[in-house]
């Protein structure tokens, strides 16, 4: 006879399901252990727009090339008279190039951008670039050209007296008083006077430049609302 074999126990006690012991997760829970407490998926947070002075200082470098080109240009103009012209047209540039730059950075940041953050953004950028070309200037009256200041105001002595023009009189005598009591400026003054000089000035045109651009983007966004129900 064939050997039996062994069989389970097919009561009710085999198909009993084993509770499960643990418990659940609740929110607070989640919570602890850094676990979702939805099913949905988490929005990415929003990027955090930078700092003015931080886009200002990004900016700066190239309003610093540019003024040293123009500071270099005005210096070497008595040597080539073309280099006046050049003079005259990179200051005539530099409101432009402001525009544009305040421009770009309202159209990446969207109209949430005020104005003023976009003034103190523009006096950052003329405020750097203006430190960069006084350094350049400084160096160069100190130990390139020493006798330039001193040079300059005898020019203004000469041309008075082979023109004889009232309104250099007054520059003429001043100079001449500079020069025989050695009173001349020192580089250093000169280049900090230049330097707060561009800074007030280009806080100014800052400011306008920004009103401009706020103005010019609210222009444009009203003409494009007004425009598209006659498309429609």
């Amino acid at each position: 006879p064939s050997p039996k074999l062994w069989k389970p126990r097919s009561d009710a006690t085999s198909n009993r399901s084993i509770p499960d012991t643990h418990p659940p997760v609740t929110g607070n829970l989640k919570i602890l252990l850094g676990m979702s407490t939805t099913d949905q998926p988490t929005p990415p947070a929003p990027t955090r727009q930078p700092a003015p002075i931080r886009r200002g200082a990004d900016c700066g470098i190239l309003f610093g090339a540019w003024f040293t080109a123009m500071f270099l240009s005005y210096i070497y103009a008595s040597q080539w008279p073309a280099l006046a012209l050049l003079t005259m047209f990179m200051v005539l540039a530099v409101p432009f190039m402001l525009y544009r730059l305040l421009k770009k950075e309202y159209r990446a940041c969207g109209p949430s951008l005020q104005v003023t953050s976009m003034w103190i953004q523009g006096i950052v950028m003329i405020s750097g670039g203006a430190l960069i070309c006084a350094l350049v200037a400084l160096a160069y009256f100190r130990w390139i050209d020493p006798g330039y200041i001193v040079r300059q105001l005898h020019q203004v002595i000469t041309m008075y007296h082979s023109t004889a023009d009232p309104s250099l009189a007054e520059f003429a005598r001043v100079a001449q008083g500079l020069i025989d009591n050695g009173a001349v400026p020192r580089a250093s003054t000169w280049v900090v006077s230049m330097w707060l000089f561009t800074v007030a000035s280009g806080s100014l045109l800052s400011g306008l430049m920004a009103v401009l651009v706020r103005a010019s983007s609210a222009i444009r966004a009203s003409r494009s609302s007004n425009s598209s129900p006659s498309q429609r």
